[in-house]
């Protein structure tokens, strides 16, 4: 064998290695939890069954006697405290809001997984009439949990879908990120947003920040595009000078969100 075949073989061999590595470990980077325990005197912590795992933590605010209800999946940080700013702006504008905690994170013990998260995401929504929630809510997805909100709109009942900063394969950031073909690797936690859309029938608001260098614009310019292709009813605003965690900090987002809930309420 030539030096030439022989550094080749090495390259390959190590390139795999790194690969069953990347595998191996690439959840600490889709799931990196804070373990802040949520704690907000406007919300009434309870518990939803899940099937084949331990109660789910969630959280409840009520609105008026005929306010709309709006659930929450919000992005990977793990602990809803890091989310009050949103959830309070929901709150403001007479809402009732649900949100959950995810497995592994905001003191609730794990593991988590997709396949969990989005077993946990269709509990929810089954919960909402024993809640006292009988009209079809609307559901808003932040970052990671924009593929749950996709997912429970393909798959129950709502009235509108709100999305920010949305991908349209979460694979795709990870093959970027690590040089491995990440949307075909067995044991890869996939989220395929713009393949999990058959049955979706609500109008869906997609809001991104174009500094956004975590979740690049793009991607969720391909999940609109994924959108209308499958008859989904879209619009997608970019809004200007916002990155992947400050858009409630920027008046842009703040008034998209506003006309979001003037077409609905």
């Amino acid at each position: 064998m030539s030096l030439l075949s022989k550094l080749l073989a090495l390259l390959v061999v190590g390139y795999g290695l790194y690969g069953v590595v990347m595998v191996a470990i690439h959840k600490r980077y889709i799931y990196p939890f804070d373990q802040t325990v949520f704690d907000h005197p406007a919300f009434t912590p309870v518990e939803i069954a899940a099937p084949g795992a331990a109660p789910l933590p969630a959280f409840v605010a009520e609105g008026g006697p005929d306010a709309p209800v709006i659930v929450y999946f919000m992005g990977n940080g793990g602990s809803l405290d890091l989310f009050r700013s949103i959830l309070d702006y929901h709150l403001g504008q007479g809402a009732s809001v649900v949100a959950m905690s995810y497995r592994g994170g905001g003191g609730t013990a794990g593991p988590t997984s997709e396949a969990q998260l989005k077993t946990d995401a269709l509990a929810l929504m089954d919960a909402l009439p024993g809640l006292g929630f009988a009209n079809p809510p609307l559901v808003h997805g932040y970052s990671l949990g924009s593929g749950l909100a996709v997912h429970v709109a393909a798959r129950r009942e709502v009235r509108a879908v709100l999305l920010s900063a949305p991908y349209d394969r979460l694979c795709t950031l990870l093959a970027q990120a690590s040089y491995l073909p990440a949307c075909w690797l067995p044991g890869v936690e996939k989220w395929r947003s713009a393949d999990d859309l058959d049955g979706v029938d609500a109008q869906v608001t997609i809001l991104h920040g174009d500094l956004d260098a975590l979740i690049p614009p793009e991607r969720s310019e391909a999940l609109r595009g994924a959108m209308e292709r499958a008859g989904i009813k879209v619009t997608r605003a970019e809004i200007a000078g916002a990155n992947h965690v400050d858009l409630m900090a920027i008046p842009d987002n703040v008034t998209a969100l506003d006309a979001f809930w003037a077409d609905h309420l």
